[in-house]
Formats: structure tokens, C-alpha cells, sequence
């Protein structure tokens, strides 16, 4: 892979957060997790770069917040509702730790496992809003 191919390619798969790309042996390595572009360190001819849109999600408003998904949790079932019944949607369900709602497809998902406010991802999308069960 090309390096100016590395960046696009982040931003094509919703986990990656950030990437590197090693110009000697023409690798790109797409990574996740919690990265801004002041976090990045220079390692030699090494190229980074943070996803457009990877900023970390903001929970001011308690256990839900707009802007994100929790992409490696496992969907549980989904629902036809409106966005602000997908948290309690989940009370209701003993399986349901966390769930998420896309108005792109008016879906309710309601998600279990380990899920906490830091495993959260950032889309640049403000069509999504995802929350912890409470």
C-alpha cells in the first residue's frame, strides 16, 4: 500500500482511530484507540495520522452521548423506536448493558458485554447516539 492510500483506508473502517505508515517497507498499520495529533511522536521516516473525526466522545450529558457507537460490542436486537426510548429500551432488557441508535436507519441496537464510557468511539456522524444502561 501506498502511503496517501493509508489515511483513506482509516477512515473507510469504523474501528480504526489512527495509522502509521512506514514508507522503507511500504506498511500501514491501522490502529484504535484513544489518539490525538498532539499524541503523536516523529519515529524516523515513520508517517501518522489521527482518523478525521476520532476526537474523543463527549459525555456531558451523563450515561448517553451523540456522536458515537460502541462497534465491538455484540447487538443483541434491535428496534424500531424513536431515539429518545433506546435507553430505556435497554432498562428493560437484563441482557442490555449499553446501546446505540443511528438515525441514518432509525434503529434502536441494544448491545451487551464489558462496555464503558472510554471504549465508546467518536463518529463524525451526528446522526448517532449511543449510552451505558444506568
Amino acid at each position: 500500500m501506498e502511503g496517501p492510500s493509508c489515511g483513506p483506508k482509516c477512515q473507510e473502517i469504523l474501528e480504526c482511530t489512527h495509522f502509521e505508515f512506514n514508507p522503507t517497507n511500504k506498511m500501514c498499520r491501522l490502529k484504535r484507540g484513544r489518539m490525538t495529533q498532539s499524541q503523536a511522536v516523529r519515529h524516523g521516516n515513520m508517517i501518522c495520522g489521527v482518523r478525521k473525526g476520532a476526537e474523543a466522545v463527549d459525555w456531558s450529558n451523563g450515561n448517553w452521548a451523540e456522536n458515537c457507537d460502541f462497534p465491538q460490542s455484540q447487538e443483541i436486537s434491535r428496534h424500531d423506536i424513536h431515539p429518545a426510548q433506546c435507553g430505556g429500551k435497554c432498562q428493560e432488557d437484563d441482557d442490555c448493558t449499553h446501546y446505540a441508535f443511528n438515525q441514518n436507519d432509525g434503529k434502536c441496537r441494544l448491545k451487551s458485554g464489558i462496555a464503558d464510557k472510554k471504549n465508546a468511539q467518536y463518529l463524525a456522524d451526528s446522526k448517532r447516539v449511543c449510552g451505558l444502561r444506568y
